[in-house]
């Protein structure tokens, strides 16, 4: 059976065929919907630095997001979430002209990634952590061997 439904969209009504299988109800339209100049589609470019850190150490990580369609720029207040090995590290507005920057500590080596609210995401950037070396003589002698206290 074949019911004709009104629903409201966007301050209009419009009808839409509908069909009861068993307990579900299908409903099929088609809606044109503009979106904000801040949810159309976007690149997004950035790089971490320094690529090769010592444990401890931050990175920085600074990009730019940028409208696909010149003459509708991407503008400020879009949120880039960065993540580290798939966690989120930090989340920073846009700045006036697209471009933002975060910083973060990592722990281990791994990939940066940059994404937009909207699912834009950008190249993974590689990060190498390298471990703390401290030496400390606990020890001198003139004779003999030397004492070395050694922290990784």
């Amino acid at each position: 059976m074949m019911q004709q439904y009104q629903v409201g969209c966007t301050k209009r009504l419009v009808d839409l065929p509908v069909r009861w299988f068993g307990l579900v109800l299908l409903a099929v339209a088609s809606v044109l919907v503009m979106l904000p100049a801040s949810a159309r589609a976007a690149s997004l470019t950035y790089a971490a630095t320094p690529q090769a850190v010592v444990f401890g150490q931050t990175v920085t990580v600074t990009g730019t997001v940028e409208s696909a369609d010149p003459a509708d720029p991407a503008g400020p207040g879009r949120d880039v979430i960065v993540a580290f090995e798939g966690v989120d590290v930090a989340t920073v507005t846009t700045e006036g002209d697209g471009r933002f920057a975060a910083t973060f500590t990592p722990e281990k080596s791994g990939a940066v990634t940059a994404r937009l609210a909207d699912g834009t995401t950008g190249a993974a950037v590689p990060v190498a952590v390298q471990p703390a070396v401290t030496l400390k003589v606990l020890s001198k002698s003139v004779f003999g061997s030397a004492t070395l206290d050694v922290t990784v």
